[in-house]
């Protein structure tokens, strides 16, 4: 879309979760009846589907050097996160039956924040990139999902519904370890 002038054109049909590729020539996507990850071309053109797995695919986000994925998938039958090469190869699984998603990497890549349901909360957590020293970042009774990372890494947001309804928090890097 064109801000200036509000010309508004569809890229992808059946497809949501997009995100821009760090240098803004790109971007990945979930579509279709699965999902599957996707990743074109920002006027729309050269659309490659990465993921063709039966599992339900989504919450794509690039890495901040754009050579990597990151995405939530229930292929191994638990919501997961998993990590690829932008083209698609080296499929990996960084997580394992922790039922979360909504993987979002930090601004210097070494780390990624998601949600998980745990001993019956489903609250935020960070992971070094090989998904490894899990650490819990909220441990309220009520459901905290969808992180995401301040630019500078100083802070991370999440949605949660600990007073009732869904709003909007924010942590310090301090709360982070």
């Amino acid at each position: 879309m064109n801000a200036e002038v509000g010309d508004v054109r569809m890229l992808a049909p059946d497809a949501g979760f997009p995100r821009w590729s760090p240098d803004g020539t790109r971007i990945v996507f979930a579509a279709g009846d699965g999902p599957d990850i996707y990743v074109m071309d920002v006027d729309g053109r050269n659309l490659v589907q990465l993921t063709t797995d039966q599992g339900f695919d989504s919450f794509p986000d690039w890495s901040p050097d754009g050579s990597r994925i990151l995405f939530q998938s229930n292929r191994n039958g638990a919501d997961e996160v998993f990590v690829m090469d932008a083209d698609g190869s080296n499929l990996e699984p960084l997580t394992s039956r922790v039922l979360g998603g909504g993987p979002e990497w930090s601004p210097d890549g070494s780390r990624f924040a998601f949600y998980a349901e745990l001993n019956g909360n489903v609250d935020v957590f960070v992971a070094n990139i090989y998904g490894s020293d899990v650490m819990g970042l909220t441990s309220d009774k009520g459901t905290d999902v969808y992180p995401d990372w301040s630019p500078d890494g100083e802070h991370l947001t999440f949605t949660s519904d600990r007073d009732g309804d869904f709003d909007i928090y924010v942590m310090t890097a301090e709360s982070l370890g």
